[in-house]
C-alpha cells in the first residue's frame, strides 16, 4: 500500500512538473513573438529589402551591358573611319586594292567626270557613304584605271561595283536596275547594295525617300 502511495505522488509530481514546464516555453515563445513584432527588420522587412537589392543589382547590371554596347558600337565607328568609312571619295589605280580588301564591305563606282549619269550616281552614293558608315564608298576614274576596268569587266558607265570581303559579288551597270530614269530615287540604290549584302538596314529610316514597293529581305 505503501508502495502504492509512493508511485502515485511520484506521478504527481512529474505530471505537474510537466505542466510546468509547459507554461514556461509558451510564456518564453509569447515573449519572442512580441519582440519580432516589435523589430520591423525582424518580422519580415528583410525579405523586402533583399528583393529591392536584387532588383537594384539587376538594374545596375543592365546599365553596366548597355554601357559597355555602346563603348563598343563607338569604337568600332572610330575603327571604321579610319579606314575612311562615313564619305565618298575618289581614289587612283594604286589605291584600289587596299580599298576594297581592308574594307569588308565596299562599293566602287567606276565612273568617267564627262558622263552626266556618272553625276547622277556620285550625287547619290555620297549621301549614303555617311547612312552606312559599315560599307567603304569610293569612285574610281576609268579611263585612269584600265587595268582593273577590263579586269572587272566595266564596259559601261557608271558601273558601281559591289565587294564583299574584297570579292566582286554585283555590278549595278548603268540605271537599268534603278528604274532605268535619271531621277531614281536614293532608296532603290540602297535597297540593291542590302540585297547584294553590301549594306545593312538602317533602323528608323527615311520613309519619304521610299518608293511604294516593298524592301526585298534577300
Amino acid at each position: 500500500m505503501a508502495t502504492a502511495e509512493k508511485l502515485g505522488k511520484i506521478a504527481t509530481n512529474i505530471v505537474l512538473e510537466k505542466v510546468a514546464q509547459d507554461k514556461l516555453k509558451a510564456a518564453e515563445d509569447a515573449c519572442q513573438q512580441n519582440e519580432k513584432a516589435e523589430d520591423p527588420a525582424a518580422a519580415g522587412a528583410g525579405v523586402d529589402v533583399e528583393s529591392e537589392s536584387g532588383g537594384f543589382d539587376d538594374m545596375s547590371h543592365w546599365r553596366e551591358k548597355r554601357m559597355q554596347q555602346i563603348k563598343e558600337a563607338r569604337s568600332k565607328q572610330d575603327a571604321y573611319r579610319q579606314q575612311g568609312h562615313g564619305k565618298y571619295e575618289e581614289i587612283t589605280e594604286e589605291e584600289f586594292l587596299p580599298s576594297v580588301t581592308k574594307s569588308q564591305l565596299a562599293v566602287c563606282h567606276f565612273f568617267s567626270p564627262s558622263f552626266e549619269r556618272c553625276k547622277v550616281m556620285d550625287k547619290h552614293l555620297s549621301e549614303l557613304a555617311p547612312l552606312h558608315l559599315e560599307t567603304r564608298f569610293i569612285k574610281l576614274n576609268a579611263e585612269k584605271a584600265p587595268f582593273f576596268t577590263d579586269k572587272l569587266r566595266v564596259r559601261c558607265l557608271p558601273s558601281v561595283v559591289l565587294f564583299k570581303d574584297g570579292i566582286a559579288v554585283h555590278t549595278v551597270v548603268g540605271f537599268t536596275e534603278l528604274g532605268g530614269i535619271d531621277d531614281f530615287r536614293r532608296s532603290k540604290l540602297e535597297r540593291l547594295l542590302i540585297k547584294y549584302k553590301v549594306a545593312q538596314k538602317r533602323l528608323g529610316r527615311d520613309i519619304s525617300d521610299e518608293s511604294d514597293d516593298d524592301w526585298e529581305d534577300n
